[in-house]
């Protein structure tokens, strides 16, 4: 636990995007390689909300992160530890309290196998079974009234990566169409999310696998996952809802970005996410 604390200025996962710029080079040779090594955001909203997070990252993966209030004070640190094929993210608070808030388990290819929260998100676990006809199922368990259901069911393409969800408890069906590899829209049949993205090529340092990609979409259960955190830059999601000023270097990496999200429901807030990458 003393190591622990070592780390606490840390960092989870970053889920923000990118932003502009139109220089477009080609993928940095293996000696321009860069790693990022810390990222300072800055998240305000027009309802008066502002927190600063600061992230932490070991090649390139994010694993711990403090968030830090309007008076600069921080209310909550978060570690991710890694035991085996088993990776746990650890909550600490002021009060010195600390609560593992998830547990993912992986099989030896990396391929999740297993989520689950702590009670404090409603003790909801998921089990991920890999079919013989290239789909996964999603596997929902309630622990805290003990029902098990069938919850989703994903399709993979000729590449390996997800492009088809299928929602087992409503029957509904989102697909991705891909323009090449790139996934440029997201629809139900009644409704789309499209995507734009920014010429630059992201390095091959921070390229994903298929099985990192379908991670992603399975522990968020989101395939907009894929568009907003897979290998292309996003500029633009949904026609100006969320947009994205991202500044590069000479290598595509990025050095700073504003995201900004307009909420086009009720409440109509705008959300604006400001970061700064650090290298090594």
């Amino acid at each position: 636990m003393k190591k622990l604390a070592i780390y606490f200025v840390l960092g989870i996962s970053i889920s923000l995007i990118s932003c502009s710029n139109d220089e477009s080079n080609d993928s940095p040779e293996n000696g321009n390689l860069m790693t990022l090594k810390k990222a300072v955001i800055i998240s305000s909203n027009t309802a008066g909300h502002y927190s600063k997070r600061i992230v932490y990252y070991s090649d390139n993966k994010a694993f711990a992160d403090t968030t830090f209030d309007a008076q600069n004070q921080w209310y909550t640190r978060r570690v991710i530890s890694t035991e085996g094929n088993i990776k746990k993210y650890t909550s600490y608070t002021t009060d010195g309290s600390s609560d593992v808030s998830q547990i993912e388990g992986y099989d030896t290819q990396g391929k999740l196998i297993s989520r689950h929260t702590s009670p404090a998100n409603n003790a909801i676990s998921f089990t991920y079974v890999y079919n013989p006809d290239n789909t996964i199922t999603s596997v929902m368990h309630n622990d805290i009234n003990n029902q098990t259901s069938n919850y989703r069911k994903y399709y993979k393409n000729s590449n390996g990566i997800i492009y088809k969800e299928l929602d087992i408890l409503t029957n509904k069906e989102r697909i991705i169409t891909f323009q090449g590899d790139k996934p440029i829209s997201i629809s139900d049949g009644t409704t789309s999310i499209t995507f734009n993205y920014f010429p630059n090529p992201k390095p091959s340092n921070l390229l994903r696998t298929p099985t990192e990609l379908n991670n992603s979409i399975l522990i968020a259960n989101d395939l907009q996952k894929l568009g907003r955190e897979g290998n292309f830059y996003p500029q633009e999601i949904n026609n100006s809802e969320n947009t994205y000023e991202t500044i590069f270097n000479g290598f595509n990496y990025k050095m700073s970005e504003k995201h900004t999200y307009v909420n086009q429901n009720s409440p109509n807030v705008t959300s604006t996410y400001e970061t700064t990458y650090f290298y090594n």
